[in-house]
This record gives structure tokens, sequence and C-alpha cells, in this order.
């Protein structure tokens, strides 16, 4: 057999990438690329925002001739809605193809009127809950005084101070609420009211906050009778000896 000899070789490699471009056109390639994403980015913003005065003025128009019509007076019902129609109108003319914070200018010039009709609606249909809400807690307050009072062993342990401290709570809280349901009755659905109902919830947060820890205060735990204390062996065993002497002199006499 021939012998076989392997002999190794170190040999260049040279890469050559057909039609590789330059840095600079790469980079000059890649910047571009980034505009166009960004050009698609803020086209869809701005179909988006136009889509959005469209879809408010059908939406607000439908709400003001059926919901909110007893919140917006007839004249200035009558005006919002010839502004609804000119924008209307000019989103398919001359705002066809505005710019972004166009549309957004619009949308918010529209919500002026008609954000502040649903707001208004929105503490209207609230209102009475708001007010009971209050005037519950009021209540529950005062006949937990009565009770106290009446002697009820449940709040007994309470001071008479503390008790004055509730009245007075609830005689302040009583009389804001009278005057600011007295407000509300006198405004007109069409005014927005100076008074909201969050204020209610406010009100009797703020004062369960105070008048909570008085009347629910735990009474003192009771503490346990004294056993009386053990005499010392001399001393019980002189007071025995005592007993039997006198025992005995009282035979003998």
């Amino acid at each position: 057999r021939k012998k076989v000899v392997s002999k190794t070789i170190d040999l260049p490699v040279t890469s050559i990438v057909v039609g590789a471009m330059s840095r600079d056109k790469l980079e000059a390639a890649l910047e571009q690329e980034k505009q166009l994403v960004n050009q698609d980015s803020y086209e869809s913003q701005r179909l988006v925002a136009k889509n959005a005065v469209e879809e408010y003025i059908y939406n607000i128009r439908e709400k003001l001739s059926e919901e909110l019509e007893d919140f917006v007076a007839e004249p200035d019902r009558e005006t919002y809605s010839k502004k609804l129609t000119e924008t209307e109108d000019w989103l398919y003319e001359d705002g066809e193809d505005c710019e972004k914070q166009m549309y957004e200018d619009k949308a918010k010039e529209l919500k002026l009127v008609g954000e502040a009709a649903k707001k208004r609606k929105s503490e209207f249909d609230g209102r009475k809950k708001a007010i009971e809400t209050l005037g519950h807690c009021l209540q529950m307050a005062a006949k937990a005084v009565e009770s106290y009072k009446a002697g009820d062993e449940k709040y007994n342990h309470l001071t008479d101070a503390e008790i004055d401290r509730v009245t007075k709570l609830i005689e302040e809280k009583s009389g804001w609420m009278s005057s600011a349901v007295a407000t509300l009755d006198k405004t007109a659905k069409t005014v927005n009211p100076s008074i909201l109902n969050c204020q209610f919830i406010s009100e009797k947060d703020g004062f369960e906050a105070v008048v909570k820890p008085i009347l629910n205060k735990p009474k003192p735990k009771a503490e346990p009778p004294k056993e009386p204390e053990a005499k010392p062996a001399a001393e019980e065993g002189k007071t025995k000896a005592n007993a039997e002497g006198q025992k005995n002199n009282e035979e003998a006499g």
C-alpha cells in the first residue's frame, strides 16, 4: 500500500458581497425608512382625529334632541346644532386634508357645549342619591344620640362632651344640606350647578371621620373581682386559737 501523507495549508479567505451599499448610503436609507414610518404613523393619527370629530358630531346631535334636550336652553341648542352642521360640512370640504391639530381643536370647541350638557344631566340624575346618602348618615347619628339620652346601655360609656360634639356636627351638616338642596332646587337644568354631588359625599365622609370613632368607641373592659389575700400561717393560727379560747369561755360561763 502507498503511504498517504496529509498536509494542512492555511488559505487566506476574503469576503466579497456583491451589490453591497456603502456605509453612508446605508445610513441614509435607514434614515429615509425612519421618516416614512413616522409619516405613516402621523397620517394614521391624523385620520383618527378626523374621524373622532365626525363621530362626536353624530353622537352629540342625537343626544341633543333626546336625553340632553332639557339641559340646553333652546336658543343655545339651536346655535349649537348649527355649529355641528357647519363643522360636518367643513370636514368634507376645506377640512378634508387638514393637520391633526386642526381636528383636535375642532373637537375641543364642540365639546365645550356638549360635555357641559352631559355633566349637567349626570349631576341631576345622581343628585337624589347623593343627598339621601348624606341624609341617612345624619339620621343614624341622630338616632344614636337619642339612644344615649334614653339611657341605652350600648352608649352609656360615652361622655356628655362626646355626645355634645356629635350633636353639634349633626346640626352643622344638616344646616349645610338644607341650604344646598334649596339652592339646587332653584337652579335650572340648563345652568351648571354651583354644588356638585361629590360635595355631598365629601361632607358625609368628613362627618363620619369624626362621629364614627365616638359612637363606635368600645366599652372599657370590666376588671375581674379581686380574690381575698391569704393570711400568713402564724396569724391564721393565732386567729384560730383566739376563736377556740372564746368558745371555751362561753361554755364555762
